[in-house]
């Protein structure tokens, strides 16, 4: 499986849509280290993937609340809530990295990989898509 920009995911504003493609490729990389079978431990692995995601939230979620701001939506509030409650769960997989052990490794990836796919349904699919109307 090959985590990529579709035509569904693109809003139509080239920076925000360049941004969801780093998501994306975040995703890919974490896929293909689950896949990885000759990789023994892959805590620094994931702990590199988070750090990625963390940067991802860090200037995404500033330049698509900027952009907000900047066309007056009025949905901005609730949409910073729900990058809010994404930052925490990040956050949260990050904590947990150091209590997984070999049994366990593979389990949170596919666990991460599962709430980046349903962010991609729900945030970009639906919630961005609200602002762009």
């Amino acid at each position: 499986m090959k985590y990529e920009m579709k035509q569904e995911y693109l809003l139509g504003i080239e920076k925000i849509d360049a941004q969801h493609a780093r998501l994306l490729e975040l995703m890919d990389e974490a896929h293909s280290l689950l896949k990885d079978e000759n990789k023994l431990y892959k805590c620094a692995d994931i702990r590199k993937i988070l750090a990625g995601i963390k940067e991802y939230v860090k200037f995404h979620f500033s330049d698509e609340e900027q952009y907000m701001e900047e066309i007056g939506y009025e949905g901005l509030e609730e949409h910073r809530k729900l990058h809010q409650t994404f930052a925490v769960k990040v956050d949260d997989f990050d904590v947990h990295v150091a209590d997984l052990s070999l049994g366990t490794q593979d389990g949170m990836i596919l666990e991460l990989l599962e709430y980046l796919k349903a962010w991609i349904q729900e945030h970009i699919c639906e919630a961005d898509r609200k602002y762009v109307k």
